[in-house]
């Protein structure tokens, strides 16, 4: 009599613990369970065989050269732009901060300038 594979030892497993219920609980009989069908495996077509590779002409060589090194050139001047709008932002925080900080200070004098209006205004009364 052969073992039970993982697989069904795990079926029955759960099977079982399906089948336990409360001592008053009716057990429902299992549902059919349809089988489980793998689609067809084709087989894997043969890689093409590629001609031997010939060593790059010089001419190519220095076209690629040239191509990358005017894409390095075109990389700095982006990252000259980049750093230039980061120099822009910094400034227009500073000046945000400063101005916030003249705003608050604007507001304290005019608070003092109302509050001896406000205790003088109450005396009269």
């Amino acid at each position: 009599m052969p073992q039970p594979g993982p697989l069904e030892s795990q079926e029955k497993s759960e099977a079982d613990f399906e089948s336990v219920g409360e001592p008053n609980e009716p057990i429902a009989p299992e549902a059919p369970q349809a089988e489980l069908t793998e689609p067809p495996v084709e087989p894997l077509a043969p890689l093409p065989v590629e001609p031997p590779s010939q060593p790059a002409s010089g001419t190519s060589v220095e076209k690629a050269i040239e191509e990358v090194s005017v894409i390095v050139e075109s990389l700095r001047g982006a990252l000259d732009e980049m750093e230039e709008v980061l120099e822009m932002l910094e400034l227009f925080e500073r000046q945000k901060n400063a101005d916030e900080r003249e705003i608050e200070s604007l507001r304290r004098a005019l608070r003092q300038i109302h509050r001896p209006r406000e205790a003088g205004y109450q005396q009269r009364r």
